[in-house]
């Protein structure tokens, strides 16, 4: 389960920061990106998993739709998606823009799990109300291109620099 303490908050009208704490809590409806298993933090005690408690999700609320920002979506994709749907019911989503942590380990252009479980992450998100994903580096190229022939049209690859109206 996804739950929302006292650090959720308004950062404007329109937006809303979301704290997602869920480091052992196995009720996710998805699992986690297969590739945060390469990623460590650094302890007195040395170096262990990272389990991204810190993660944030923003969703910014318009009056056409919302717009769903996922920074690296350690938590997934799919849960981030879920996350703002339980906060906003019955709202269209314009776009998820962010990363989606797909790549496995960056220097070999891997991609985090099997080309099958890419393409369901893309079966999964083409039965939501999306209208348009932008998606960075941490998805990685390869799983980029697994998840475009799924989602055609609607994915776009978001490089730096590049700007889209929304």
């Amino acid at each position: 389960m996804v739950t929302f303490g006292e650090a959720n908050y308004n950062v404007l009208p329109c937006c809303l920061k979301i704290t997602l704490e869920r480091s052992t809590d196995p009720s996710y409806k998805y699992e986690k990106p297969k590739g945060n298993r390469y990623l460590y933090t650094q302890s007195e005690n040395g170096y262990k998993n990272d389990t991204f408690d810190h993660e944030l999700l923003l969703v910014v609320k318009e009056s056409d739709g919302l717009i769903v920002f996922t920074g690296c979506a350690h938590s997934g994709v799919l849960n981030m998606v879920e996350t703002a749907i339980e906060l906003f019911p019955n709202h269209r989503i314009k776009a998820v823009v962010g990363g989606f942590h797909l790549v496995g380990l960056p220097l070999l252009n891997s991609i985090g799990g099997t080309k099958q479980d890419i393409q369901a992450i893309g079966q999964a998100l083409s039965h939501y109300p999306i209208d348009k994903l932008y998606t960075g580096h941490c998805t990685g190229m390869k799983a980029f291109g697994l998840l475009k022939e799924v989602l055609g049209d609607r994915l776009e690859h978001l490089p730096t620099g590049r700007s889209v109206l929304i």
